[in-house]
């Protein structure tokens, strides 16, 4: 049986740039990506992209534009990701590090190397297998990280 796991993930975006943030632990460690995490019980699904925006970038932001929603499992498992996402053209604050919690209590950043990143060739080619998934209507980005699977 499958059961759904609900997702969020923000794009801050300005005119011609989008802000990343590098994974520092769980799942995408080590790959740029916008600003994300479950939903938590009692959240709206905006809600907890708000959170999540903010424990991640030290953002906060008044109105999110959804622009998709992305649904895929892992094969062999049994939970299917429900990824709603979200745009933020305004926000207040400065981009950031912000602490996460991780085991036993420990402090640890869940993002560092937090950058606006000009949306170009160049910068494609700077980010090249290390940008997961940002795909941003009406700016024309889509950047995949693509898996070769055969020779």
């Amino acid at each position: 049986m499958f059961t759904n796991k609900l997702l969020t993930l923000v794009l801050v975006v300005q005119p011609g740039r989008v802000l990343l943030g590098m994974k520092k632990r769980g799942f995408g460690a080590g790959r740029w990506n916008g600003f994300g995490g479950k939903v938590q019980p009692g959240e709206t699904i905006e809600q907890a992209a708000k959170r999540e925006l903010f424990e991640e970038s030290s953002l906060t932001c008044d109105t999110l534009e959804k622009i998709g929603q992305i649904k895929f499992e892992f094969v062999g498992e049994t939970e299917i990701m429900d990824v709603h996402i979200f745009r933020a053209d305004t926000y207040q604050g400065e981009p950031a590090e912000s602490e996460g919690k991780k085991g036993r209590g420990v402090k640890k950043k869940k993002c560092y190397n937090i950058y606006f990143v000009f949306m170009d060739d160049t910068s494609k080619k700077i980010f090249q297998n290390r940008v997961m998934g940002v795909g941003i209507s009406k700016v024309s980005v889509s950047w995949h990280r693509y898996i070769k699977t055969g020779p």
